[in-house]
């Protein structure tokens, strides 16, 4: 089966940060949320991070990689809270139903991810859109850690399916998204909709 995971730079992946990485990775997210991803230089978030520009880019060999894994760290911390929220559900089709729905709705309520939507969309967007496959694809490895029963289930499409539901959801958390409703019921029935009947074929044993 051919895959559609891309490989991803270690730096963008990687959970095991040094000290520096994870500084400069924390001031530019802060710079990102004061004034937006265009306006911030790579110099801007040496400076808050305390470090020299070429210890930056040691760890992030351009602006766009620094980015993508600022975007992830930010993405990593809002689904350890969700797997923390769904750590009860030991069936896998629930819990990615109920991961889902709370993924969702996290990112619609998450100030910078709205701040930057919003207000930063053209520079925003194809990080999350067309040049976004790091950051799908570092997203649906973090997925599949947190959640072995999920890829048990789904067997050689886990990588495929759970990308598919990563860019589902980063999709309908954008602000005016196709999940957009305030309701999260209302998203879970989306996602029995449209990802259940998927993950139960697995289950039966007759994927189509």
């Amino acid at each position: 089966m051919v895959t559609i995971t891309p490989i991803v730079p270690p730096s963008v992946v990687q959970p095991e940060l040094d000290s520096y990485a994870d500084r400069i990775l924390g001031a530019a997210i802060e710079q990102f949320a004061l004034h937006g991803i265009r306006r911030t230089s790579v110099d801007d978030v040496a400076a808050t991070a305390r470090v020299g520009r070429v210890t930056v880019y040691r760890r992030f060999a351009t602006k766009d990689e620094l980015v993508r894994a600022a975007w992830i760290r930010h993405l990593r911390r809002i689904h350890a809270r969700l797997s923390v929220a769904t750590d009860g559900l030991v069936e896998p089709v629930e819990r990615m139903i109920e991961w889902f729905a709370l993924g969702v709705h996290a990112l619609r309520d998450d100030p910078l991810f709205r701040r930057l939507v919003i207000s930063d969309r053209e520079t925003v967007l194809p990080y999350l859109s067309v040049d976004a496959a790091p950051i799908h694809a570092a997203m649906t490895s973090i997925v599949l850690k947190a959640q072995p029963q999920l890829r048990a289930l789904l067997g050689s499409d886990a990588e495929r399916l759970t990308e598919l539901f990563v860019r589902l959801g980063l999709a309908g958390g954008r602000p005016g998204g196709f999940a957009a409703t305030p309701n999260i019921d209302e998203t879970r029935y989306l996602a029995r909709q449209f990802i259940e009947p998927v993950l139960r074929s697995y289950k039966q044993g007759d994927p189509t």
